[in-house]
């Protein structure tokens, strides 16, 4: 097998003849491009790619099959390198001198115009898709006026007098399949889910007509039917014709296929979807590898499947190995110039989303802006992408306790959702839960209680009733009970959420310790401590061995299970509870968080039960300072907590420190105080 030096030398050879033979060059320059492609070494093959364009073009023309083929190549290269808007220019170039194709090249020509169709999209300009796309149905009118059985004779040559005829007739119904899947395509994005769905299954009549059989075209029809079914909430059908598709094509064309790969990489985010995280891991994993191997570094492909594979990690609590992927895809990116900024806008998401669940706020603020502001500028104002991004500005938001702001961005993201798939789609209750979460922190009981029931109802007609991704929101209508004072109906949306999570094949352990903590803070209220303090301490461990010992989500259980050893009299583990709350919430969140002032007021509170008087008067003073940190010296907050200390020494027998406590609050007062003429 010829090295890349033979090759070299060969061309030099060729080049420094006397007697130049063109044909010749070519052939020696396509070799060589050929062999860099084939190492995956784009940036080397794209100066001898363009060579050949160029080359044939000024030989045979601009619209000679062989011109077109090289610079469908070219563009194909230029794409791999992150250039996507100089692929696009090449590519429209080539469309403006298309009026007039011959015969021969009318298969390459739309071959390089669907490519260009597909840049379009990819880029979100959509109604320039369209018309491209309805341009080559157009040229290819002639084989698709072709009856199936002609076209059947033509491509077995029994009635063509050559294997040119042949091959030019499988390119054009090849083509002719593929405009029409990119026609489909459109529908989606465009929101005609129904339209997409019979374009995808008469596409789907036609490539079974036309092609032969174990042709990839006929995976990729399959795959994009299980596709637009997906997005209609017809799940279970979807992942059955994706792994059809994935076995046919694996059987005709092996493993290390790009069809194989966008097949395991579908039915990894099917099962991601419907919460069959180790499943999906192992599938992303594979589509991965074979990714790496197909393309080169930073490939926006490559980018997508290890998003998808960090969700999965995430999902399983592997927090580190998530942050190491999505990190090592954002530096490929960003090393390849000009970057390919929608698909870094995407990693910078799925990144963000990592920081906030690690409790890195501030790094999850800068990323998601970052990535907003990149979606803002490069996409249209209804655009699919943009609801994971502000979803996530809201997550982030409701976490910082800014539940205005939350509850401005989820509302922004159902929406826009709404917008784009109805107000009855699955697409829909992720951004209804998290809404529904916020109305909780709000005391919004009425919204909370309208938002979650319509996301229940949505997951079981999708679903069925016994599904985890049910449980999910049942643990969130466990907690909407709690809130309007329900405890005993809280306890049994508990029990049916517990009983659906250990039927299921995998459980997500947070999942799970979310409903462990509806069944917590249940039997707590309804005055069963030993159960409450039992259940809250199995629902710490599955966090702790998830997230790590020092994460704000373990506050509300530490809480918890502070009320609990208060309830029976265990004192000093209550303190010790409370500490390592305060520890945790000051290490997270900042000094001046109201979750850390809830912690330093039960100390007090605690001290002054135990009669540690001085004890109990710093610890008062600490919270004092607390919430002048956090509302302003001279907030209502600062005088609320001098009245409320002042009334608990009073209870103490502690008469002038009281005294001194309130006329601190009462100063306070008066300084707000303004009179209205």
């Amino acid at each position: 097998m010829a090295t890349e030096q033979d090759l070299l030398e060969e061309l030099a050879a060729v080049r420094n003849r006397s007697v130049a033979n063109e044909p010749e060059q070519l052939a020696a320059i396509q070799r060589l491009a050929r062999w860099y492609c084939a190492h995956r070494q784009p940036g080397r093959a794209r100066s001898y790619v363009y060579e050949l364009w160029t080359l044939s073009q000024k030989q045979l023309g601009a619209t000679h099959e062989l011109t077109v083929q090289h610079l469908s190549w070219l563009a194909s290269i230029l794409v791999s390198l992150g250039k996507v808007e100089r692929a696009e220019q090449l590519l429209i170039g080539l469309a403006a001198q298309c009026h007039d194709v011959p015969a021969a090249a009318v298969g390459e020509v739309a071959s390089a115009l669907n490519q260009l169709v597909e840049l379009h999209h990819r880029r979100g300009r959509m109604d320039v898709a369209l018309t491209t796309c309805q341009r080559v149905i157009a040229l290819l009118a002639p084989v698709e006026k072709l009856s199936p059985k002609a076209t059947r004779d033509v491509l077995e040559n029994e009635s063509s007098s050559t294997e040119a005829a042949a091959a030019r007739t499988a390119t054009e119904v090849s083509q002719l399949v593929r405009a029409r899947n990119n026609l489909a395509a459109l529908h989606v994005a465009r929101g005609e889910f129904d339209q997409a769905r019979r374009a995808f299954i008469c596409n789907l009549r036609l490539a079974r007509k036309r092609l032969r059989p174990g042709d990839p075209t006929l995976g990729v029809q399959l795959m994009n039917l299980a596709a637009v079914l997906r997005l209609g909430g017809r799940l279970k059908q979807s992942e059955r014709l994706t792994i059809r598709a994935v076995r046919q094509t694996h059987t005709h064309v092996g493993w290390y296929h790009p069809l194989v790969a966008q097949g395991l990489s579908n039915l990894g985010a099917y099962r991601l979807q419907a919460g069959r995280f180790e499943s999906a891991e192992s599938l992303l994993r594979k589509a991965t590898t074979i990714r790496r191997r197909l393309h080169p570094v930073g490939h926006f492909l490559i980018a997508k499947t290890q998003r998808q594979l960090a969700e999965a990690m995430l999902a399983l609590g592997k927090h580190a190995a998530a942050e190491r992927l999505l990190d090592q895809t954002v530096s490929a990116f960003e090393k390849h110039q000009p970057v390919d900024e929608v698909q870094l806008a995407l990693t910078l998401c799925s990144l963000g989303y990592v920081h906030l669940t690690a409790g890195r706020h501030a790094n999850a603020e800068r990323i998601l802006n970052r990535a907003l502001e990149i979606q803002q500028r490069c996409l249209p104002a209804r655009d699919p992408q943009l609801v994971q991004t502000l979803n996530g500005l809201g997550c982030l938001n409701a976490a910082r306790m800014n539940l205005d702001a939350a509850h401005g961005f989820h509302r922004r993201a159902l929406d826009l959702s709404e917008q784009l798939f109805g107000k009855e789609h699955p697409e829909l209750v992720k951004t209804l839960v998290w809404l529904g979460e916020v109305a909780l922190a709000r005391t919004d009981l009425a919204e909370a209680e309208v938002v979650l029931n319509r996301a229940l109802v949505l997951r079981e007609q999708t679903f069925g009733k016994e599904h985890p991704l049910v449980a999910e929101v049942l643990t969130r209508c466990g907690q909407l009970a709690l809130a309007q004072s329900q405890p005993a109906r809280a306890m049994s949306i508990g029990a049916r959420a517990t009983a659906i999570y250990q039927s299921a094949k995998e459980c997500p352990p947070l999942a799970m310790a979310d409903v462990l903590a509806v069944a917590a803070e249940s039997a707590r209220r309804l005055t069963r401590v030993s159960q409450a303090e039992s259940l809250t301490i199995q629902e710490l461990a599955l966090r702790q061995k998830v997230v790590g010992e020092e994460h704000v989500s373990l506050l509300p259980g530490i809480k918890r299970l502070a009320k609990t050893y208060l309830a029976r009299e265990r004192f000093a583990e209550a303190e010790q509870a409370l500490r390592l709350g305060l520890a945790i919430s000051e290490k997270a969140l900042g000094i001046g968080n109201p979750n850390g002032i809830r912690f330093a007021n039960s100390i007090a509170r605690l001290c002054l039960a135990k009669s540690r008087l001085d004890e109990a008067g710093e610890w008062m003073e600490r919270t004092v300072k607390m919430c002048q940190r956090c509302y302003g010296n001279e907030s209502e907050q600062v005088a609320d907590a001098l009245l409320v200390f002042s009334g608990l020494l009073r209870e103490a027998q502690q008469t002038s420190k009281a005294d001194e406590y309130e006329r601190r609050a009462i100063d306070l007062r008066n300084r707000n105080c303004h009179v209205l003429l």
